[in-house]
C-alpha cells in the first residue's frame, strides 16, 4: 500500500491505499512539540507496523513553523561587498498603509552575521571586479562559527542569477575551509532578478536546511522502526513531490507544503466528481486555507511570504485565515464578540474535548447548537463534552447579554463572515465572480461551514468530496513527482532572440531530465510544461504566460504576448496591447507520475433511516435528520436542515439547501430555486 501523511495543526492525517483500489484512513492529534510522534500515531492507529507499505509521502508545516517561530539554524549571509544592509532595507512597503504602528518583519540572519564579499558583476553578467576571498572573510566567518555557532551559510552575490560562477567558487572555498557548513547558493535556490527577494529566499533556505533535514531524519528512523521498508517522498509547496534525500537539501521548497496537499487532493475529487471550476474551503482545527481553481487548473504563485518575508519559490496562491474549529471566542475591549485567530490547536484544544481547554471556541458553538453529537464525533473514539461547552460559552453569554445559543450562533457567523472575506481576496480581487464557481470543502470542519459561507458569497453548489477529514492526505497520493525550473531571461520582446530562447529552454528541460536521474527516477514518461514571466516595459512586477507550443518560433512568441494582454485584463481590468513587453524569466515544471489511485464507484441501494434530532439555527429550534455518510446510496437525496456524520468529519445542509449523493460518494449540495431567486 501506498500511505499519506499530512500534519496540522489540530489533526495528523492518514491515508492508505491499495493497488486494488481499497483506502483505508486514520486521524490522530497533532503532537505540536514534537510533529513526527503525532505521523507515528497516525501510523499505529491505522495498523501496528508499516512493513506493508511501498511508499509513504509526507507533508507538515514544520518548516513554516520553525520560520514563524525563529527556530532556524544560526545563519549567515555572504554578500556583495556594498550590499550588507540588503537584509535590512527590505522594500519601503507596509502591509497596512494606515498602521501608525507598522514595523517590518525581522530578517533571520541579524546584520552582524552578515559579511561583505570583494567582487561585482554589472547587469549584463559582467566580471567588473573579480571574486577575491581574502584572510579578512576567513577570519570574521571562523569567528562566526566558534564564537556564535554559525552552521548554515547563505550567499547571495550582485546579479548572479546571470552567471553564477562567483557564487559557484565561494562555495568550493567554503567548503575546503569550512566543510561543517551547509552552503546555500541563491544562483541554484532563486536565480531570479531582485536581490531583496533572491537575498531573502535564499537565506530562508539555509535557515531551514539543518532543521528540515533533522525532521525528515526524525520522520526516516520512526517509520523504519516500525517495519517502512518503502521510500518516503516529501510534498512541496507547489503540489508536486519529490525523494526525501532531495527535500533535505530543498528545504524552501517544502515551507508552505501542508495546505497544498490539500487543493492537489480537491482538484483529484473534483475533476471525479465533475466539477472543474470551484474554490477549496480546507477548515480545520486552526486555520482555513482557500485557493481559486479553474479548469481542474490551481494558481501558482511565485511571490509568496511567511512571516512577513518574502519566499520566491512556486507555491499554490493559497489565502489562510485563522479560522478553525479551535478559534477562540472573545469578547474585546469594545465589548464586541471576535472569534479567532487564536487557537486552542491540539492541546488542550476546544473545551468539549476535555482535555483542558476552558475559552470557547468555533466547535464549541457548533457542538452546543445540536449540530455536532458527542457520541458520533471522531467517529465515536471522542466524546464530546457539551457540559465543558456549555459553561464556557456560558461566561460570553453573560457578558454580553444573550442567551448561549444565540452567542453560539454568533461565533459560527463571525467565523463565515472571516472565510467569505478570504475567498473574496482570491476571487473578486483577482477578477473572478465567486458565483461561477462551486465551494468545494474538506477538512474536519470545511463542510459544517460551507452551505453558510456559500450563501454569503451566492454560490449555488457547494462540493463535499468523499474522505474530506482526511482529503489532504489524499492529495499527497494523488501528487507526481515535480521538478520546479526558473532561469532570468531579460530581453524586450520587439528584439528577442529566438534561439537563444529557444536554447535557454532546452537548457532547463536537460536539468530536469538530469534532477529525475540523481533522483533515481526514471526520465521516460515526464511531462513538461513551460511559462513565460512577461510586463510591460517599465514595470516592477509581471505575470506568468503558460507556453503552450514545444516549439519555440515567432508565432509562438506572439501568441505569448497576446496571452499576456489577455491575461493582463482579466487580471486589472485592462490591458495596453499599444505597449512594449518585456520577458523576464523563463520557467519550467517536469512532472512524473508517481502512482494511480482507484476509486471504487458508490453502489445505488435503499434511502437509510434517518435519526431526528433537535438544532439550533437561525434563531430557533428546529428538528434536523442525522445520516450516517457510509450508508447513503448513490442518488440518495434529501432536503435540509439535515447533518451527515462520518468517522473524521462532518457535513451540515441547512434550510434551503438539498443533497444529492455522487457515484462517487461525493456529496453534491444545492441551495434551493427559492433562497436563489431571493438572494439580491
Amino acid at each position: 500500500m501506498r500511505v499519506g501523511i499530512e500534519i496540522g495543526g489540530t489533526f495528523t492525517d492518514l491515508i492508505a491505499v491499495s493497488d486494488s483500489g481499497q483506502i483505508e484512513s486514520a486521524k490522530a492529534l497533532s503532537t505540536p512539540s514534537n510533529p513526527a510522534l503525532g505521523a507515528l500515531d497516525a501510523l499505529l492507529r491505522w495498523r501496528p507496523d508499516a512493513s506493508g507499505v511501498t511508499s509513504l509521502v509526507h507533508g507538515s508545516t514544520v518548516a513554516t513553523n520553525a520560520v514563524i517561530e525563529r527556530k532556524g539554524a544560526p545563519t549567515a549571509l555572504l554578500v556583495t561587498e556594498g550590499h550588507r544592509d540588503i537584509l535590512e532595507i527590505q522594500r519601503h512597503e507596509k502591509s497596512d498603509i494606515f498602521d501608525m504602528h507598522y514595523t517590518a518583519p525581522q530578517p533571520l540572519v541579524p546584520r552582524q552575521w552578515s559579511l561583505e564579499v570583494r567582487e561585482r558583476l554589472d547587469a549584463t553578467g559582467a566580471v567588473v571586479t573579480p571574486l577575491s576571498c581574502d584572510l579578512r572573510l576567513e577570519a570574521e566567518l571562523r569567528q562566526l562559527v566558534e564564537r556564535d555557532g554559525i552552521s548554515s551559510v547563505a550567499v547571495c552575490l550582485l546579479h548572479s542569477y546571470l552567471d553564477p560562477r562567483h557564487e559557484r567558487e565561494l562555495e568550493d572555498w567554503l567548503r575546503e575551509r569550512f566543510p561543517s557548513l551547509q552552503v546555500s547558493l541563491s544562483s541554484v535556490v532563486n536565480p531570479e532578478y531582485r536581490e531583496y527577494e533572491r537575498a531573502s529566499t535564499t537565506v530562508m533556505s539555509a535557515y531551514l536546511r539543518p532543521v528540515v533535514a533533522g525532521y525528515m531524519g526524525e520522520i526516516e528512523r520512526l517509520m523504519q522502526d516500525n517495519g517502512l521498508q518503502g521510500n518516503i517522498q516529501i510534498m512541496q509547496s507547489s503540489g508536486g513531490i519529490i525523494p526525501i534525500q532531495a527535500a533535505k537539501e530543498k528545504a524552501v521548497n517544502v515551507v508552505l507544503s501542508g495546505p497544498a496537499a490539500g487543493v492537489v487532493g480537491a482538484v483529484f475529487m473534483g475533476g471525479l466528481s465533475g466539477v472543474r471550476d470551484f474554490i477549496t474551503l480546507d477548515m480545520g482545527g486552526t486555520s482555513t486555507d482557500v485557493c481559486l481553481v479553474r479548469d481542474l487548473q490551481a494558481t501558482l504563485s511565485y511571490d509568496n511570504k511567511v512571516d512577513g518575508l518574502p519566499v520566491r519559490a512556486p507555491t499554490f496562491d493559497i489565502q489562510v485565515v485563522g479560522a478553525g474549529g479551535g478559534s477562540i471566542a472573545a469578547v474585546d475591549a469594545a465589548g464586541y464578540l471576535r472569534v479567532g485567530p487564536r487557537s486552542a490547536g491540539a492541546d488542550p484544544g476546544p473545551c468539549c474535548y476535555g482535555r483542558g481547554g476552558t475559552e470557547p471556541t468555533t466547535t464549541d458553538a457548533t457542538a452546543l447548537m445540536g449540530i455536532l453529537r458527542p457520541h458520533r464525533f471522531f467517529g465515536g473514539a471522542l466524546e464530546l463534552r457539551l457540559d465543558l461547552a456549555a459553561a464556557a460559552i456560558g461566561r460570553l453569554s453573560q457578558t454580553l447579554q444573550l442567551s448561549a445559543l444565540e452567542v453560539a450562533e454568533g461565533i459560527r457567523r463571525i467565523a463565515n463572515s472571516n472565510m467569505t472575506e478570504t475567498i473574496r481576496l482570491i476571487s473578486i480581487e483577482r477578477g473572478h465572480n465567486p458565483r461561477d464557481f462551486a465551494l468545494l470543502a474538506f477538512g474536519g470542519a470545511g463542510a459544517l461551514h460551507a452551505c453558510e459561507v456559500a450563501d454569503d458569497l451566492m454560490i449555488d453548489t457547494v462540493v463535499v468530496p468523499e474522505h474530506q477529514g482526511v482529503l489532504s492526505a489524499l492529495g499527497l497520493l494523488a501528487s507526481d513527482f515535480t521538478v520546479d525550473l526558473v532561469k532570468a531571461h531579460p530581453a524586450d520582446a520587439v528584439a528577442l532572440d529566438i534561439d537563444a530562447l529557444a536554447a535557454a529552454f532546452d537548457a532547463l528541460d536537460q536539468a530536469a531530465r538530469t534532477e529525475f536521474a540523481r533522483y533515481g527516477l526514471e526520465t521516460k514518461e515526464i511531462l513538461i510544461e513551460r511559462a513565460v514571466d512577461i510586463r510591460y516595459r517599465g514595470q516592477a512586477s509581471e505575470l506568468s504566460v503558460p507556453v503552450a507550443d514545444s516549439a519555440i518560433g515567432p508565432s509562438a512568441c506572439h501568441a505569448w504576448i497576446a496571452n499576456f494582454h489577455a491575461l493582463y485584463k482579466e487580471r486589472f481590468g485592462h490591458s495596453f496591447p499599444e505597449k512594449q513587453v518585456q520577458i523576464v524569466n523563463l520557467r519550467l515544471v517536469a512532472r512524473k507520475e508517481a502512482g494511480r489511485i482507484t476509486m471504487a464507484s458508490k453502489p445505488e441501494g435503499a434511502a437509510p433511516r434517518a435519526e431526528r434530532s433537535e438544532i439550533y439555527f437561525g434563531g430557533q429550534l428546529r428538528q434536523a435528520e442525522f445520516f450516517w455518510r457510509p450508508d447513503l446510496p448513490a442518488g440518495f437525496t434529501c432536503a435540509g436542515p439535515a447533518i451527515v456524520e462520518d468517522h473524521f468529519a462532518t457535513s451540515f445542509v441547512p434550510p434551503d439547501w438539498s443533497l444529492t449523493v455522487h457515484d462517487t460518494g461525493t456529496l453534491i449540495l444545492t441551495r434551493s430555486a427559492s433562497a436563489v431567486e431571493a438572494a439580491p
